[in-house]
């Protein structure tokens, strides 16, 4: 049960870091964004299981940073990136940048 609490805290404390996180950047705060992810990797590094949730967060605002500033190659490597976390979110996007050409 102690482990149960543990694990829906910490994804509780993820949720608040995505949500943070996509709040900044629908307001186009791209550097406030990255910072929230960055005290995100570091409170869950790349060897816990939940940090697939700010790898995959940091590539889709890469992603969109790049699509505003009209470099789809940049954009299409944040795909690339992403597709390593999670694939079908990166079809997606890859979908999206090919509609765009």
């Amino acid at each position: 049960m102690m482990m149960m609490t543990v694990m829906m805290t910490m994804l509780t404390m993820m949720a608040a870091y995505i949500c943070s996180t996509l709040k900044s950047v629908c307001q186009g705060l791209y550097d406030a964004a990255f910072d929230i992810l960055k005290s995100a990797s570091e409170r869950f590094p790349t060897t816990c299981r939940h940090s697939s949730m700010w790898m995959a967060c940091e590539q889709q605002i890469r992603f969109t940073v790049a699509l505003h500033r009209g470099r789809l190659s940049v954009a299409e490597q944040a795909v690339n990136n992403l597709a390593s976390v999670g694939r079908l979110e990166a079809d997606y996007w890859l979908e999206y940048i090919l509609l765009l050409l």
